[in-house]
C-alpha cells in the first residue's frame, strides 16, 4: 500500500471508526462533571468555498486541550475556556496535482459552552501552518500558514468519552511569501472522538 493510500485509510478510519470506540461506553447521564483535560482524534473533507473546479481537502489531527478557566458568563453563554495544541499528520489537497503534507498549529483556543444533558456546544480558532510536498494551490509555495473558525458540538456518550463533529471555516495562505498569493478557503465537515481527563 503506498503512503497516500495508507493516509487516505487512516483518514477514513478516523471517521468511521470513532462511534465504534466507543459504542460499549455506558451511557453518559448528562450530569457528568466538567473535563479538566481531554485527547481528541478528528477526521475532516472539504471543499474549496470559492473554487468552480472540485478542489477538496482532508485531514485528519490529534489535539490535546486543556481548560484554562473556570465557568464564565452569562446565560446560554456561559462556558470554560480551552486552550488547545493541535497537530496534523495528514493532510492532502486534491487539486491538478494531489498534494500531501503535515501540519502544526501551536495557537488554538475553544470555548466550550455549558453542557445540557449529554451535549456541549462549543465554538473555536486557530492559527498554525502547514508543509506538503507540492505547491497548494498550484504554482505558488509547499509552506502555507493556516487559519480556522468552527462551531462543533460533544455528544457525551459516558464520564470520559464523547463524540465530536462539527465545521470548519478554513484557510491557507502563504502570506504574501511568494509572487502568487490565491489562498485555498475551504469549508470543512469533521467527526472524531474525545476522551476526557477530569480531577
Amino acid at each position: 500500500m503506498s503512503l497516500r493510500r495508507w493516509r487516505m485509510t487512516v483518514a477514513i478510519a478516523t471517521l468511521l471508526g470513532c462511534p465504534a470506540a466507543v459504542a460499549t461506553a455506558q451511557p453518559s447521564s448528562g450530569d457528568a462533571a466538567p473535563f479538566h483535560s481531554e485527547w481528541l482524534v478528528l477526521g475532516g473533507v472539504g471543499s474549496d468555498a470559492r473554487s468552480t473546479r472540485g478542489r477538496q481537502v482532508a485531514f485528519q489531527s490529534v489535539e490535546w486541550g486543556r481548560n484554562l478557566s473556570g465557568e464564565h458568563g452569562p446565560g446560554v453563554l456561559a462556558g470554560r475556556l480551552e486552550m488547545v495544541i493541535d497537530i496534523t499528520p495528514v493532510f492532502v489537497a486534491f487539486q491538478s496535482g494531489d498534494a500531501e503534507g503535515a501540519g502544526f498549529s501551536p495557537i488554538m483556543f475553544r470555548w466550550n459552552f455549558r453542557q445540557y444533558r449529554a451535549i456541549q456546544p462549543f465554538v473555536d480558532a486557530a492559527a498554525g501552518m502547514i508543509v506538503t510536498n507540492r505547491d497548494v494551490p498550484e504554482n505558488t509555495t509547499r509552506l502555507n500558514f493556516s487559519e480556522h473558525a468552527g462551531v462543533g458540538a460533544r455528544f457525551r456518550v459516558a464520564e470520559r468519552w464523547a463524540l465530536v463533529v462539527g465545521y470548519r471555516l478554513h484557510h491557507l495562505s502563504n502570506n504574501g511569501t511568494a509572487a502568487r498569493n490565491p489562498g485555498v478557503t475551504s469549508h470543512v465537515g469533521y467527526a472524531g472522538v474525545s476522551w476526557m481527563i477530569t480531577r
